[in-house]
């Protein structure tokens, strides 16, 4: 199956590779020979590459369950987009291939025929010869004549008896002929038997894995814009999703999409361009065009003088008169050839604007890297409804923004107690993230404990230089001395602190000690765009 450019480049990727060697050195199937094989079978599947299926034919057994495995296009696609998915599937069918191989060795129905196999090969042909009715009446006991034509055998022993026995080589090639034909007998026999029992390994694993990629297609949808590192969710498709509902997250995502002034909100709320922002001199180099006069030496435009040269069109006469006898001639030549031949200098003076390079120190605001986000969510009684809803988007939009850009993001949930969950490990945490999404709001309303987690994790090292986001209706009583003085001894230190007001009938009183206040009109008819305006007035 052959696979997409952009496929092929994933594939190409140093962390890509399919490292199979521990496989073909210490795999406990097949022989060396065989397991390398079967690798590069791996490898060239993997890559879209058509193999040649003469050169595998004695590996047939796996590689048609490869091919079965593989053949829903957009499964390898996904196996090949993402290097941990890849990894992870080939080392699920190399187990699936020994869990086979290891039924087989507890079930083998043929044990008694290879052994009776074994023992017949390891005779002479004359050996063989003289126990041929053994050997025939072996071979009747599993075969009819239908199956393993015995009546060509004997016929051929009775009709070429003396020859055979003549002739070594002819009764050798006679003999192995026979013992040949059972042991492909019995190869096709366990080949059909080893398919079985692959075949239902096989779909049982086919079954799993196409609803785990479903599934994770589902988790990619939702999560794309969180991280390109997606194939590290893989493992989750056997937790997370089989105890929570992943439908909360698309649908957030959904609305996410429709509503572009929550997504611009989020992408204006990291460390914001305002405009008490520290400035910082800068020198920088700047081009500046002077005009002056320029000499031009090669225009005969004003005398200024003599000079020596060996130019011929301006000799002085005296230097002339050197070629008029046999004997100056040579010096004149002397003269000439080092350029010490005195001559008239001429030079034009013209106006030219000429470039200089010069440095100027100029005030530029101070760079500021985009720091961790801390965001409070009021999930008090009072906040059930509209309010709700659009705590929960934009606490959901600003989380993909902070871990696509990989910053560490803290969510904390208050009402009258607080529930916290560090988001900056998404695969440990995905699953409250959809608990948090999916929770009814109840109980009153509290900020100061939430406030106080937040003041005690920008003290540390993570969440130092933080965003800290309050999202809430701010129906509440003023903040205590205790944390206003808390919260302005944080702003000293480069955190800042920013309010969503989801009410119009917050308290004022309890908005003072925030670097920005931002209010959303739930009643409004151009709520989200006056948000946002309100937002960017900030930033820019």
């Amino acid at each position: 199956m052959l696979l997409t450019n952009q496929s092929r480049k994933q594939l190409q990727r140093p962390d890509m590779a399919v490292n199979l060697s521990d496989f073909v050195e210490f795999g406990n199937i097949l022989d060396g020979e065989k397991r390398k094989l079967l690798a590069e079978y791996i490898k060239m599947t993997l890559v879209g590459d058509e193999p040649d299926r003469s050169r595998y034919r004695e590996i047939e057994t796996y590689t048609r369950q490869i091919d079965a495995i593989f053949s829903d296009r957009p499964v390898l696609e996904t196996v090949v987009s993402h290097p941990e998915i890849a990894r992870q599937v080939v080392s699920d069918i190399i187990t699936l291939f020994r869990n086979s191989e290891r039924e087989y060795g507890l079930s083998n129905p043929f044990a008694s025929e290879e052994e009776d196999v074994r023992r017949w090969s390891e005779l002479t042909s004359s050996d063989v010869f003289l126990k041929r009715d053994q050997l025939l009446s072996d071979i009747r006991k599993v075969y009819n004549e239908e199956r393993f034509p015995l009546g060509f055998y004997e016929r051929k022993i009775r009709d070429e008896h003396k020859a055979l026995i003549k002739d070594k080589n002819k009764l050798s090639a006679f003999t192995e002929s026979i013992i040949t034909e059972w042991k492909r007998h019995l190869l096709e026999k366990e080949t059909a038997y080893k398919l079985k029992l692959i075949d239902e390994e096989r779909a049982e694993y086919c079954k799993k894995l196409y609803k785990q990629i479903e599934e994770f297609k589902k988790l990619k949808d939702a999560l794309s814009p969180f991280t390109n590192e997606l194939g590290r969710l893989w493992d989750l498709s056997s937790g997370v999703w089989q105890r929570t509902n992943l439908d909360i997250l698309k649908r957030y995502a959904d609305y996410l999409e429709k509503e572009e002034s929550i997504r611009k909100l989020a992408e204006m709320l990291g460390r914001l361009d305002s405009a008490d922002r520290e400035l910082q001199e800068e020198e920088r180099a700047v081009k500046v065009f002077k005009t002056e006069w320029k000499v031009e030496h090669a225009s005969k435009s004003e005398l200024v003088g003599v000079h020596e040269s060996d130019d011929l069109n301006n000799l002085l006469p005296t230097e002339l008169a050197l070629l008029s006898e046999e004997y100056t001639e040579v010096q004149f030549l002397k003269k000439f050839a080092d350029k010490k031949l005195m001559t008239w200098e001429y030079q034009a003076r013209v106006l030219a604007e000429k470039e200089i390079l010069t440095k100027k120190k100029i005030q530029v605001p101070k760079k500021v890297e985009k720091g961790p986000v801390i965001i409070c969510v009021d999930t008090s009684g009072s906040m059930h409804g509209d309010p709700e809803i659009i705590a929960k988007t934009v606490a959901f939009a600003i989380l993909r923004v902070a871990l696509r850009e990989k910053r560490p993001c803290y969510l904390i949930s208050f009402s009258t107690t607080i529930q916290t969950l560090n988001l900056s490990d998404i695969r440990s945490s995905l699953d409250r993230l959809i608990d948090f999404l999916g929770m009814s709001f109840y109980g009153g309303t509290d900020p100061e404990p939430a406030l106080t987690e937040a003041l005690k994790q920008i003290k540390g090292k993570q969440y130092r230089d933080s965003d800290v986001l309050v999202i809430s209706d701010f129906i509440m009583d003023k903040l205590s001395k205790e944390i206003v003085a808390a919260i302005s001894d944080a702003r000293s230190k480069k955190n800042r602190f920013h309010s969503l007001v989801l009410s119009s009938s917050a308290n004022k009183m309890a908005l003072e000690s925030f670097d920005h206040n931002w209010y959303y009109d739930l009643e409004g008819s151009s709520k989200l765009r006056e948000l946002v305006l309100d937002v960017r007035t900030a930033t820019e």
